[in-house]
């Protein structure tokens, strides 16, 4: 056992480090994976490191889309990126891609729903619509896949795929449980996605 948080640390670095093919034959979707310096597109390049059958890397727009998809088909080999405009907030667009992904592959393993936004807004200078146009991005997204995608997870018998299972990711904040002057929607969208992931979780066991 660990004897200190350090070497704890250490043994989670190394087990890391050790990177497998635990992905082989998978299918992932990864949303707000746009940003050049951003986590989705840093979780676009931990999945492919782990050899999936394909990863769709989507956002709101395809700026930068087309270019991750090349890097990350010429990197690893035998993974096929589809770059993919989607609204992350819109139960059509993710209902779409999910289809999508359904069609071709016949199955869908990981859903990363990461795409998000952020203000530095203090409460009394938020509006009724910026306050909603941050639940329906933060939010509202979460809902969507892990409605969406969870259904598609328990389909079974097709693109090789023998018992429903899957891993739906919602991107957190550690700052929803704090008390700060100002972040009063963006804090308030989180906290009700974090709940809609510990709910869901009985969802989609009974």
């Amino acid at each position: 056992m660990a004897s200190t948080a350090t070497d704890r640390v250490s043994q989670i670095i190394d087990h890391l480090a050790q990177v497998t093919p635990s992905l082989k034959d998978k299918v992932c979707i990864v949303t707000g994976a746009g940003s050049t310096h951003g986590i989705g597109r840093a979780t676009a390049f931990a999945l492919a490191k782990r050899g999936p059958k394909a990863i769709y890397v989507t956002d709101l727009g395809m700026d930068n889309l087309e270019e991750l998809a090349k890097e990350i088909e010429r990197t690893y080999a035998g993974v096929e990126c589809i770059p993919y405009a989607v609204d992350a907030a819109s139960d059509s667009a993710v209902t779409g891609i999910i289809e999508q992904a359904m069609s071709k592959y016949g199955r869908l393993d990981v859903f990363f729903a990461n795409a998000g936004v952020a203000t530095g807004d203090r409460l009394r200078d938020e509006t009724a619509e910026s306050f909603m146009r941050m639940m329906r991005i933060n939010a509202l997204s979460c809902f969507l896949a892990i409605k969406h995608a969870g259904a598609a997870m328990s389909v079974t018998g097709k693109g090789g795929k023998e018992f429903s299972s899957g891993s739906i990711i919602c991107t957190a904040s550690g700052k929803y449980a704090k008390i700060y002057i100002f972040l009063s929607s963006y804090k308030e969208s989180k906290n009700i996605f974090i709940h809609s992931c510990w709910s869901s979780f009985w969802c989609w066991i009974t």
